[in-house]
C-alpha cells in the first residue's frame, strides 16, 4: 500500500478528496526506492527516561534551502516529553522531521531544536552516516558550551538541559567539505572579543567579514548580526546581567568567547 500524512488545522476540519483522480490495477509506484545521487543523515536523541527521537536530513540534486514540497516533511511531534527537528536554511517558521537539501553543494549549517518536558542529561547520536560521503564532515555545534563534536570521530555527545521547553538557539548540525581543524583559525592575539558593561567590542584588524551572535547560558539567541570588517565594532545590548557567548563566523574562522555583561 502507498500511504501520506495530512497534518489538519484543527481537530473538526474537513478532508476533501477527489474521486475521479483514484487509480485501480495497475498504477505508478509513488515510492521509489532508487538512490541516483541522493543521500541522508540522522540525528537521534536519547532522554534521561530513555526515550528517543529523531530528525533526519535528505541531500540530493534540485532541493533548495527553503521548502521543498514532498521532501522535506513538517514534524508532528507525537509525543508530549521528546521532540527533535531542524529549522529550514531559509526559516519559514515551521518544524521539520525531515529537511532535504542540494547534494553538498556547499557548507551547511542548520540550526536544531529540541523539545522536552523535563531538564536532565540528553545524548545525541548520529546514524546513517555511510550515507554522507567520505569528504564530507558532520559536526554538531553546541552554542550554549562552545563545545564542537566532530559526528564522524565521535558519533556521540551528551550535555545538561537546565530548562524545560523549546530550545531552538542552542544546537547547529553543520556539513561542511573540510574539517573545522583545517581551516586558517584566528587567533586570540588577531580578533578580541570584550564586554564591558552591556557593550560588546570586538576588535578585528584582519578585516573579515561574517556573523556574529550572542546566546545568553540557557542558549536562547540575543543578537545576530554582520560582522562588517570594520577595525573596531561595538554592540550595545540590553540585557540583564550574567553570562554571555559570542560566535564570530567568517569563510575561514570561527571563535566562541564567554562574556559577562552588566
Amino acid at each position: 500500500g502507498q500511504a501520506f500524512m495530512v497534518q489538519a488545522a484543527s481537530n473538526s476540519a474537513t478532508l476533501y478528496f477527489n474521486t475521479s483522480i483514484r487509480k485501480h490495477g495497475l498504477s505508478t509506484f509513488y515510492k521509489n526506492t532508487e538512490n541516483e545521487d541522493v543521500g541522508y543523515f540522522t540525528l537521534y536523541v536519547t532522554s534521561p527516561q530513555d526515550q528517543y527521537n529523531k530528525t533526519r536530513f535528505y541531500f540530493r540534486d534540485g532541493m533548495t534551502k527553503g521548502l521543498d514540497p514532498s521532501y522535506d516533511v513538517g514534524k508532528m511531534k507525537g509525543n508530549p516529553d521528546l521532540a527533535l527537528y531542524s529549522i529550514l536554511l531559509q526559516d519559514n517558521g515551521k518544524h521539520f522531521a525531515v529537511q532535504a537539501l542540494p547534494y553538498f553543494e556547499e557548507d551547511y549549517a542548520v540550526p536544531v531544536g529540541i523539545d522536552v518536558s523535563q531538564e536532565g542529561q540528553y545524548t545525541f547520536e548520529a546514524g546513517d552516516m555511510e550515507q554522507v560521503p567520505d569528504d564530507v564532515y558532520i559536526f554538531l555545534e553546541d552554542l550554549k558550551t562552545g563545545g564542537i563534536t566532530d559526528l564522524k570521530k565521535n558519533s556521540t555527545y551528551t550535555c545538561f538541559l537546565d530548562e524545560a521547553g523549546s530550545i531552538t538557539g542552542r544546537f547547529v548540525l553543520h556539513f561542511t567539505l573540510s574539517p573545522f581543524g583545517e581551516k586558517e583559525l584566528l587567533q586570540d592575539n588577531t580578533i578580541q572579543i570584550h564586554a564591558y558593561n552591556h557593550i560588546i567590542s570586538v576588535y578585528n584588524p584582519e578585516g573579515e567579514i561574517g556573523t556574529l551572535s550572542v546566546v545568553n547560558m540557557l542558549g536562547q539567541p540575543v543578537l545576530h548580526t554582520a560582522l562588517s570588517g570594520d577595525e573596531n565594532q561595538q554592540f550595545i545590548l540590553e540585557t540583564v546581567t550574567g553570562y554571555y557567548v559570542v560566535h564570530v563566523v567568517s569563510d575561514d574562522m570561527m571563535i566562541s568567547e564567554m562574556v559577562f555583561l552588566l
